[in-house]
Formats: C-alpha cells, sequence, structure tokens
C-alpha cells in the first residue's frame, strides 16, 4: 500500500485522476509558477513559469519525464 499527502502554500490548485486537461480557477493576475507532484519515483515534472492576465490561459503543457540515472 501506498499513499501520499502533498501540502501546498496557495488555494489554487487541481486534482488530476489520469492525465489531460485540468482547470485552475480564480488565480488572479500576476506571476505564477505551475508545478505538479508525481507519485511515481522514476519520473519528474518540470515546472512552469505561467502570466495571468484577464485573458484566459489555453494550452498550456507541464513535461513529464523519466529521471535520470545516477
Amino acid at each position: 500500500m501506498e499513499g501520499s499527502i502533498i501540502v501546498v502554500p496557495s488555494p489554487f490548485y487541481a486534482v488530476v485522476k489520469k492525465p489531460g486537461a485540468f482547470t485552475i480557477g480564480n488565480v488572479p493576475p500576476g506571476e505564477w509558477k505551475l508545478n505538479a507532484s508525481i507519485s511515481h519515483r522514476r519520473y519528474a515534472v518540470s515546472s512552469v513559469d505561467v502570466a495571468i492576465t484577464d485573458a484566459p490561459v489555453e494550452n498550456l503543457s507541464l513535461k513529464v519525464a523519466k529521471k535520470k540515472r545516477r
């Protein structure tokens, strides 16, 4: 059995059960960093800088890749 508890210092988040589209609503304008947590030890996610304005942000991608072996 495996479990995870993730604490985020922000009220803006989404829980995604499978890869695909997600929405994070009511984010105020400004510069933000989008990050993801992935529970598989062999993979890592690169964070993305996002500028929020009055227009919706569309077609944003997070890169999930295998970690390099040490």
